[in-house]
């Protein structure tokens, strides 16, 4: 696999963004979730959901290669990251840190940064977020249906990592 272009997302990879998420979504998360949860969760990564998101100001980026898309990070409000998913085939390349660090410096870059992000990670990933900066806030929660792990990471400068 060649390195892909980390490239801001444009309303017409909707459809893309959507397929590569659902995909794992449905791989990596469903089993920790309710009924209800999975509902939810599904209609949150349907192509709509990306367009809307982009029109009510999330920053999204994606990870491509010609045609093919090889991940994607979403921030909110400039302080949450709100998605972050990388194909299977690309774990393990320093894709995921890529593409958290682009949004990251993007918000930097613009001056909007708070010293601390936020990120409510599926429980699948919480190691991969330790290994980006984050640490745990608190116990595991469950809204919706859904349980994740609540994590934050505090900008060198700004405060102990705790």
């Amino acid at each position: 696999m060649a390195r892909p272009e980390i490239r801001t997302a444009e309303p017409a990879d909707a459809l893309a963004m959507s397929e590569l998420v659902d995909k794992l979504v449905r791989r990596y998360i469903l089993k920790d979730c309710t009924p209800e949860g999975r509902r939810t969760l599904l209609a949150s990564v349907a192509p709509e959901a990306f367009r809307d998101a982009m029109e009510r100001g999330f920053q999204y980026h994606v990870a491509a290669g010609g045609s093919d898309l090889f991940g994607v990070v979403g921030m909110r409000d400039a302080s949450h990251l709100y998605h972050l998913f990388v194909v299977d085939a690309a774990r393990g390349t320093g894709l995921g840190r890529r593409l958290w660090e682009t949004a990251r410096d993007e918000i930097c870059m613009h001056g909007t940064a708070p010293p601390v992000f936020t990120v409510n990670s599926s429980l699948h990933a919480v190691g991969f977020y330790k290994a980006l900066g984050f640490q745990p806030t608190g116990p595991e929660e469950e809204r919706g249906g859904v349980r994740s792990q609540p994590m934050r990471y505090v900008m060198l400068g700004h405060g102990p990592r705790e």
